[in-house]
């Protein structure tokens, strides 16, 4: 209902504009200082509900003629608006829907339209989008996780929205991907070595783009693919 309001209002980007935005080159972002404190589970899935959103696309459905929201996942990493989601999220295309819209919803179901695509690497599958949302709260990013450590997802599979799950980092290793086109075919060409996570927390289709965290907050990873 808040997507069709927005949609009447004019304020609603199409998801062809922002596909057209990708790969986009870059954007300064300042992140926020790691956090050092420990927090329950309990706590820390009220941290995650904080800063994580369902991202994903409001569109006409080609069979029953009704609007649907095909939700996936993303969080914010800034201050502004910025969120982080799975470049996927914003280049899948179904064919056969012809009227389509990106938008993010927070945990009070406030929905924001997304603006604009501030930065994307298809070959890592993320990117940094825009919405017009002051005052989230960001989520702190961490570098050199290490295999064995414990970590937790909050995502929305199969449209179950807030999820959490936990588990441990099973495995870190970097590999090359087949590169895919913007209809998603591969020539046989492959990406470079990307930085890939295997964790053991559970996530299924719908949680694209939600953040993988330590027991502190600190994203360590986002999910991609399953």
């Amino acid at each position: 209902e808040a997507s069709a309001q927005l949609l009447r209002d004019g304020k609603l980007k199409s998801l062809d504009a922002l596909r057209g935005q990708v790969p986009a080159d870059g954007c300064a972002v300042k992140p926020i200082p790691l956090s050092h404190q420990k927090l329950t589970a309990p706590d820390l899935c009220d941290r995650l509900r904080q800063s994580t959103l369902a991202v994903g696309s409001y569109y006409k459905c080609p069979d029953c003629g009704e609007w649907h929201f095909n939700s996936s996942a993303g969080f914010v990493v800034a201050e502004g608006g910025v969120i982080s989601t799975c470049c996927h999220v914003v280049q899948t295309e179904d064919e056969g829907v012809k009227e389509s819209y990106l938008v993010a919803a927070d945990d009070a179901g406030r929905v924001f339209p997304v603006q604009s695509v501030l930065a994307a690497d298809s070959d890592a599958d993320t990117c940094l989008v825009q919405i017009d949302a002051p005052g989230l709260k960001p989520l702190p990013l961490r570098a050199g996780v290490r295999a064995g450590e414990r970590v937790y997802c909050l995502s929305h599979p199969g449209g179950y929205f807030f999820m959490f799950t936990q588990g441990l980092v099973a495995r870190v290793n970097r590999k090359r991907n087949e590169v895919l086109d913007e209809h998603g075919h591969t020539n046989g060409l492959l990406t470079r070595p990307i930085l890939f996570l295997n964790v053991t927390s559970e996530f299924a289709p719908g949680s694209s783009g939600a953040p993988v965290v330590d027991e502190a907050g600190n994203v360590i990873a986002q999910v991609a693919s399953i």
